[in-house]
């Protein structure tokens, strides 16, 4: 009835109403019988009823999460991508309760190495004269993809528009201290979103960014 009313657009790849299913199940300790014990063991149905299913066991000793796919959507070491996924925003949940969870980075240190192999072997072509600069192409990100990730470091994550943004409101602090074309502008920090933020706010006040080490000895960082 529900199908006949919502009339949603029929695939025969693919379930009407329901694609990906999350599941909780709360497991007790099992029954003595005997001399015998009983445990639950999953049940290979040899078809999935949809397209994903994640069901966590929360069982007295363990927490166990099960995967049922659809083989002729997903990969086995897509869904092992998936699984490391998974533990990686588990323990960083744990490890940080009080942290919001649109801000929990949910990707192994594994995984970050290979995005980063994998953007250094693909370089994007920059587009010629002004309209390759890099505040402009930030700029032109954030308006057509607001929400996407800009910077992952270990403290977090920033989307493009709030790396826009930071680097506007900076930008603007830096022309009202008297930034200028032909005025270098020293950045003294470790790796991370503050960083690149302040790179970035440079550049957009016209300025060129001199990086320094912050863990360089004093006498060369007053030196530069």
């Amino acid at each position: 009835k529900l199908v006949e009313h919502t009339r949603p657009t029929r695939d025969r790849h693919t379930p009407p109403l329901i694609q990906t299913v999350f599941t909780t199940m709360e497991g007790t300790d099992p029954a003595p019988l005997h001399t015998a014990t009983m445990r639950p063991l999953p049940i290979d149905e040899g078809v999935a009823k949809f397209d994903l299913t994640v069901q966590v066991q929360v069982e007295p000793d363990a927490v166990r999460v099960l995967f049922d796919y659809a083989c002729d959507l997903y990969e086995p070491a897509t869904m092992a991508e998936l699984a490391d996924s998974y533990r990686a925003l588990v323990a960083a949940v744990l490890a940080e309760p009080d942290r919001p969870l649109s801000t929990v980075v949910a990707v192994t240190a594994a995984q970050r190495e290979r995005l980063a192999d994998a953007l250094i072997a693909s370089p994007v072509p920059v587009p010629p004269g002004d309209l390759g600069c890099v505040p402009r192409l930030v700029a032109e990100t954030a308006r057509r993809q607001p929400d996407a990730l800009a910077v992952v470091d270990g403290a977090g994550a920033i989307t493009y528009r709030e790396l826009d943004e930071r680097s506007n409101h900076l930008a603007h602090q830096l022309l009202h201290h008297g930034a200028r074309p032909d005025h270098p502008i020293a950045v003294s920090l470790p790796p991370g979103t503050p960083a690149i933020t302040a790179m970035l706010a440079v550049l957009k006040a016209g300025a060129a960014y001199l990086p320094i080490d912050p863990t360089a000895p004093t006498t060369r960082r007053h030196h530069l």
